[in-house]
């Protein structure tokens, strides 16, 4: 993803999306318990992310919390893309 800079707000993005680039809006989340929830939701729909963030996931299918925890101490943010024409939905 290129253009994310500081990530101060929504920035413009380019995202690689079937071999080629789109233009997206994308802003990242700072509050520790989002991040934490929406990580272990992540990990939990999708083993090999937990794989390549360095979460070990149970044979009940739950991430490790303290892996979680240790991945957000080390600087990992979430990042949310919106790509064009895409509204909020609730």
């Amino acid at each position: 993803m290129r253009g994310l800079g500081t990530l101060e707000g929504a920035v413009s993005v380019e995202v690689p999306m079937r071999g080629r680039q789109v233009q997206a809006t994308a802003d990242a989340f700072a509050i520790s318990q989002l991040i934490t929830e929406a990580l272990m939701a992540i990990v939990r729909d999708h083993r090999p992310c937990g794989r390549r963030a360095h979460i070990h996931v149970g044979a009940d299918e739950t991430p490790d919390p303290g892996d979680v925890a240790a991945q957000i101490a080390r600087g990992r943010i979430l990042v949310r893309v919106q790509l064009p024409g895409e509204g909020l939905r609730s």
